[in-house]
């Protein structure tokens, strides 16, 4: 059995594992988790399989990665969340934090539980000194989450495709 990464009250964070493909697959499909995930596009079963071997290949790389979010009273997985290495971010000491949960786990809390638990780890395990978000400006349910714990806003970028990113900061301190 594979050690959790991360434990909150109601969640626990692990390294995905072969078997989690269908129940990752059918979030990736899902057009309502991905609407802000990336360019916004269902990914297939091939193109799913190949991120949970690179978020697996980055967390040994990095110590850092995506894992699998499971819900602690059902042990079902329920999404995916993370810090992962950022370009953007000034290393050693920056990471970007991801997170993606399914629509039935929205509204619980679990984004702010979650956000926490990623931003105490961060602190205290890892030694951070900041902690980048990027968000989709439409999103206002993260843009709520990362707020509430404690993410500044600095800007709005525009990227290559066109696509509009909000860049929000936390530091520690």
């Amino acid at each position: 059995m594979t050690q959790d990464w991360i434990r909150s009250e109601r969640l626990r964070l692990r390294p995905w594992h072969e078997d989690d493909l269908d129940v990752f697959a059918a979030l990736t499909a899902d057009p309502q988790v991905v609407r802000y995930v990336g360019d916004g596009q269902p990914l297939d079963r091939a193109q799913t399989a190949y991120w949970l071997e690179q978020a697996n290949r980055n967390r040994r790389r990095w110590g850092l990665g995506t894992h699998a979010i499971i819900e602690r009273a059902s042990d079902r997985p329920i999404g995916w969340a993370g810090l992962i290495h950022n370009d953007n971010a000034p290393a050693p000491m920056a990471a970007e934090i991801i997170y993606a949960l399914a629509p039935d786990c929205w509204g619980r809390g679990y984004g702010s539980e979650l956000v926490a638990a990623l931003v105490d780890w961060a602190w205290q395990q890892r030694g951070l000194a900041s902690l980048l978000a990027t968000v989709d400006p439409d999103n206002a349910g993260s843009i709520r989450v990362l707020q509430r714990n404690g993410f500044v806003f600095e800007q709005i970028a525009e990227e290559a495709d066109g696509a509009k990113t909000a860049y929000y900061w936390l530091g520690r301190g």
